[in-house]
């Protein structure tokens, strides 16, 4: 392993040192003498890069900063105490250790990287892309500062992933003037991000993650509080996913135009009022929601609940607007017909309409896919009028019971969700199945 330190007290000559460190990521790659044969050539995997806790940069960046690694296998860079000779000791960056001031060019990493503690100062937005095909790029602790409406684009490429842990991402240059841009946005891959915050999030009015239906986004343990109620936590066309996060209770998902689009939270909102569970999809949105709820009905922690389906104007059957799975325990074996609660003030539904799918643990080991939509060739039937459920919270005019008859032959853990295949429609249904 061969490592390269960058520091403002080095003599920027060969870098293998603190003492002959490079004085700034621009003079490492610039650098005529560069140990590793060839001005601006790419870190290895059996290369590290370490900076100066509190190193001073004070290039001139002239053009965007790239700073490219192995397309196969990880470079390690880390944030250390600058010392003497080649001792590293691990610490978060102090000082900006890149700093391109506020000229418009934006910094990348493009390579199999694992960078720690390392604090960026980016003219305009920050790219972390992998490089490569089968890799990887993970940052710890890392710190980002946006130009002016920047924003991080994280692009994994082919079967790449990339995975950040507690970035801190400073949008202080937004100033206080209303900025549309995204700020996380997944272009490629997988993209995980846990415990990200945010500084000065309150002027991003629009969207705050984006993706395409490449990227595939997942975030968990987030603070997204400060990001007004206006702004929709997500758009595009790819699969995005946030979880025990902490957002406006009142934020937005946004839908978007292509049929991969899936957009799901859950456990998210204010810590006093978190949304349980919600999904958006191209066919529509399902939220759970304790404003309407069916009396005696589901709950969590005491909290009475039901969910919300809204479809829009391109579902059918046979891709409906999926729910989210619901678990619950086998009871005794035998033979059972699942009803869940539904109420609506459109009109009466039937089972091309609104229906369940299940999956249960099945002898022989396997799982058996049960599906309440109507047989192919055969007329779709009415669900049975519910005379017995109460709705507090509106009056709902139309009420149903969805059924589904199921077999258990196994002990185990089943599941099921509701489906709406109809068009255009606002309906409720009880977050527990009655029997």
């Amino acid at each position: 392993m061969t490592d390269y330190f960058v520091d403002h007290r080095g003599n920027n000559t060969t870098g293998t040192s603190w003492e002959t460190a490079f004085t700034s990521v621009f003079d490492m790659q610039a650098h005529a003498t560069n140990p590793r044969g060839t001005v601006g050539a790419p870190l290895t995997n059996t290369d590290r890069l370490i900076f100066g806790s509190d190193c001073i940069d004070s290039a001139t960046y002239v053009t965007n900063v790239i700073i490219t690694g192995p397309s196969a296998g990880v470079c390690e860079v880390l944030s250390s105490l600058a010392g003497t000779g080649t001792a590293v000791s691990y610490a978060i960056g102090t000082t900006y250790q890149i700093d391109m001031k506020t000229i418009a060019f934006y910094l990348q990493w493009n390579g199999g990287f694992a960078i720690y503690g390392v604090k960026h100062f980016a003219g305009n937005h920050v790219s972390l892309a992998t490089g490569g095909s089968g890799n990887t790029l993970y940052t710890e602790d890392c710190y980002f500062n946006l130009g002016e409406g920047g924003y991080i684009n994280f692009s994994g490429g082919s079967y790449n992933s990339t995975y950040h842990v507690r970035p801190i991402i400073d949008l202080t240059r937004d100033g206080t003037t209303g900025r549309t841009g995204v700020v996380l946005n997944a272009t490629q891959g997988w993209v995980e991000i846990i415990d990200p915050s945010f500084i000065n999030a309150a002027y991003r009015t629009t969207t705050i993650c984006g993706t395409d239906q490449f990227g595939d986004l997942f975030i968990s343990g987030g603070d997204f509080s400060e990001f007004p109620a206006s702004a929709k936590m997500f758009s595009g066309t790819g699969v995005s996913q946030i979880s025990n996060s902490l957002v406006s209770p009142s934020i937005a998902v946004s839908t978007g135009s292509h049929w991969k689009m899936l957009h799901n939270m859950s456990n998210c909102g204010s810590g006093t009022n978190p949304v349980i569970s919600s999904t958006y999809q191209y066919a529509g949105s399902i939220v759970s929601t304790k404003d309407i709820v069916r009396v005696n009905g589901g709950s969590l922690n005491n909290l009475p609940f039901s969910f919300k389906a809204v479809s829009g104007v391109g579902n059918k059957s046979v891709f409906p607007l999926r729910g989210v799975w619901c678990y619950e325990k086998v009871p005794t074996l035998g033979d059972y017909i699942l009803k869940v609660a539904i109420a609506n003030n459109t009109r009466l539904l039937n089972n091309n309409e609104i229906f369940i799918q299940a999956e249960i643990p099945f002898q022989p080991p396997k799982t058996k896919f049960f599906s309440g939509v109507k047989a192919p060739g055969q007329t779709a039937v009415l669900h049975s009028t519910d005379n017995d459920s109460v709705w507090n919270g509106a009056t709902l005019n139309y009420k149903q019971i969805v059924e589904l008859p199921v077999n258990f032959n196994a002990a185990g853990v089943f599941r099921y969700r509701i489906c709406v295949g109809a068009t255009s429609l606002t309906t409720y249904y009880d977050s527990r199945y009655i029997s």
